[in-house]
């Protein structure tokens, strides 16, 4: 059973990667303006420049071909999909009890492998 979840996980990334790749280019665009940006804020710094530095922004962001919005519209429309993957696997009544198929060789990793995750994510 546990081969299908990754088969199924598989199948989910390859259907969603076209919309986690905009938003990946979205931000690396995103990133690469950051400094433009910045200059257009620390030039509008006073409260009744807003206008002009939204109107300055808005330029930046339309000579770049970026829209603020790309980065997270992407993931709004997966979001429901991973969710609800999330809900399925353990309300699967197929999958109550059952283990991951593993060989007895490689049971003894298993504990390694937890001990090596918690020291990396402390790092």
């Amino acid at each position: 059973m546990g081969i299908v979840l990754i088969l199924i996980t598989l199948l989910l990334k390859l259907l969603t990667y076209p919309m986690v790749k905009k938003s990946y280019m979205s931000s690396a665009k995103m990133r690469v303006l950051k400094p433009k940006l910045d200059e257009a804020t620390k030039q509008f710094d006073k409260p009744e420049d807003q206008m002009q530095k939204q109107q300055a922004m808005m330029a930046e962001y339309a000579k770049y071909g970026v829209s603020p919005l790309s980065g997270c519209l992407p993931m709004l429309i997966q979001a429901p999909i991973w969710i609800a993957m999330f809900n399925f696997v353990p309300n699967a009544i197929q999958l109550r009890g059952e283990s991951f198929p593993m060989d007895k060789r490689s049971q003894h990793i298993r504990p390694h492998l937890g001990m090596e995750s918690q020291f990396m994510a402390h790092r």
